[in-house]
C-alpha cells in the first residue's frame, strides 16, 4: 500500500469514527427523550423536551458536516499524479507533510506526522498557488514545496 493510500485510509477511518460517534449520540439522545416523555409531565417536561430537541439539531448539523467530509474524501484518487496542488495532493515541505483532503488536523502514519488540511483553508489556498520547488511565506513562516504527489 502506498504512503498516500495509507493516509487516505486513515482519513476515512477518522471520519467514519466521528460519524459513528455522532450516530450513537443521536440514538442515545432519542432513547433518553422517549424515556423522559414516558415519565414526565408539565413545564419541566416541556423544558426537557426542548433541550433534547436543540441537542438533536446540533448533533444533526455536526453529522451532516461529517457526512459531507466523507463524500469529499471519497472523491480522492490517490493514484492520480499531481503537478499542482489540489484535492488529494500530498505535499512534502520543509515544514513536514500536508495532505489536501479535509481539515482533520494531525495524523501519524508510518511514524510520520501528516497535517490534513482542506483546499479552502488559508494554508490550503496558499499551497494551491504554488508548484513543486517553489516557496512562499504564510504567517511569517516560510514553506518550500519539496515534493508534490
Amino acid at each position: 500500500m502506498s504512503f498516500k493510500n495509507s493516509i487516505l485510509t486513515a482519513c476515512k477511518q477518522v471520519i467514519h469514527y466521528k460519524i459513528t460517534q455522532l450516530n450513537d449520540a443521536v440514538n442515545e439522545l432519542s432513547e433518553s427523550a422517549n424515556a423522559e416523555i414516558k415519565s414526565s409531565a408539565g413545564d419541566k417536561h416541556e423544558t426537557g423536551r426542548a433541550m433534547v430537541h436543540l441537542e438533536q439539531e446540533k448533533l444533526g448539523k455536526q453529522l451532516h458536516e461529517w457526512e459531507n467530509q466523507n463524500n469529499l474524501i471519497s472523491r480522492i484518487d490517490v493514484s492520480k499524479q499531481n503537478d499542482s496542488v489540489g484535492l488529494g495532493s500530498l505535499i512534502e515541505t520543509n515544514r513536514g507533510f500536508f495532505f489536501v483532503s479535509s481539515n482533520l488536523g494531525k495524523l501519524i502514519i508510518d511514524e510520520r506526522e501528516i497535517i490534513c488540511i482542506s483546499l479552502q483553508s488559508p494554508l490550503g489556498e496558499q499551497f494551491s498557488k504554488f508548484k513543486e520547488g517553489e516557496k512562499f511565506e504564510f504567517n511569517k513562516v516560510e514553506y518550500r514545496i519539496l515534493k508534490l504527489s
